[in-house]
């Protein structure tokens, strides 16, 4: 059964250093996120009254519903119907039920949106101060923080892995306008970075596979290890930064060797 927020978040804390199966580590950080975006978004919840209604009028959704309207933002990469269901405290069989009505699917893809310009727009704010070497980041200005972020290299790494466990009426709305910038050539460095890392975080699901990409993308490697070094021997960003880009290369040139 899945854990609530609070769990998750303490799993993930105690074992981040442990788990060797970082995707794992990253399909729970996208449910973190979520579960705490559902709970923030309906912590005033109303539910909808039927006194005053003529019978067989409709009427809106109630909390379960809304429930699931949202952790559906994790559907089915990231939570199963099972799943979804225990954290509404309905029954499998009602939320497959929902998941088959028209008002149910345009609920969720007008929620769903909500939560990918959110992301988005913390993306924009990781972006621009990256690109500055991370000197003016502030964690204050973003939707979603995490105590164990520092940095904007360190939140570039979480959406990166956290994005591909999220349902893709969520990432549209995240993807499609970098993507648009980048066709125009007017993204910076590390947005023009963040595509081509989605797309390997999305795909990429053991060594061998992560081999054959980086072989694959070989020269794209070699033209970002560059940019990295020119950014670096320029001094540019705090000393937080700066450790963040060489284990960056580092990385990539160990994938190369291999």
């Amino acid at each position: 059964m899945i854990q609530g927020f609070k769990q998750i978040r303490e799993k993930l804390e105690m074992e981040k250093e442990s788990i060797k199966n970082y995707r794992e580590w990253h399909r729970l950080n996208a449910i973190a996120l979520v579960n705490a975006w559902t709970e923030t978004s309906l912590k005033d919840f109303q539910e909808p009254i039927r006194k005053g209604l003529k019978r067989g009028a409709p009427i809106g959704f109630g909390l379960a519903k809304m429930k699931a309207v949202h952790y559906a933002a994790a559907y089915p990469m990231a939570l199963k119907t099972r799943e979804i269901a225990a954290f509404c405290g309905i029954s499998e069989g009602e939320v497959g039920v929902y998941r088959t009505e028209t008002t149910f699917c345009s609920k969720a893809a007008e929620i769903h949106r909500s939560l990918g310009e959110l992301i988005a727009e913390d993306l924009k704010i990781i972006f621009e101060s990256a690109d500055k070497g991370g000197r003016d980041f502030n964690e204050k200005s973003l939707r979603f923080r995490f105590p164990s972020l520092k940095g904007a290299g360190s939140y570039y790494d979480y959406y990166v892995g956290l994005l591909p466990w999220l349902a893709e009426t969520v990432t549209d709305w995240v993807l499609a306008p970098i993507a648009k910038r980048v066709k125009r050539g007017n993204a910076g460095l590390w947005e023009n970075s963040f595509i081509v890392d989605y797309q390997k975080a999305a795909r990429v699901r053991n060594l061998r596979e992560l081999h054959q990409w980086e072989k694959d993308h070989r020269e794209q490697t070699k033209a970002e290890i560059g940019r990295f070094i020119d950014l670096l021997a320029e001094g540019k960003g705090d000393a937080e930064f700066r450790e963040h880009l060489k284990h960056y290369i580092f990385d990539k040139m160990d994938i190369l060797a291999y």
